[in-house]
């Protein structure tokens, strides 16, 4: 696995999102947790076990560049908002 097999993956469609996001909005972001781990190991060659979750983190400097971030995702992505699991 690598990064091109990651974002042409099941992770392609939630990964563009964000992608589109930040670059529209010019904000750093970091990959971080399982997927990011998963591309580190794939390239020095180990394999590990695949997740389907991924977990981002954004350096908003103020609350409002946040709150860019969650109505951007909810009105030009139609990405909605969640609390807790879901089924």
């Amino acid at each position: 696995m690598n990064w091109n097999s990651i974002i042409q993956g099941e992770l392609k469609e939630v990964l563009a999102t964000l992608q589109d996001a930040f670059a529209d909005l010019d904000i750093d972001y970091f990959l971080i947790g399982a997927v990011a781990r998963d591309i580190w190991f794939a390239d020095s060659g180990k394999t590990t076990r695949r997740t389907k979750d991924i977990d981002f983190a954004i350096y908003a400097g103020t609350r409002e560049e946040y709150q860019a971030v969650k109505k951007y995702l909810k009105e030009k992505k139609e990405n909605k908002e969640t609390r807790g699991k879901r089924k």
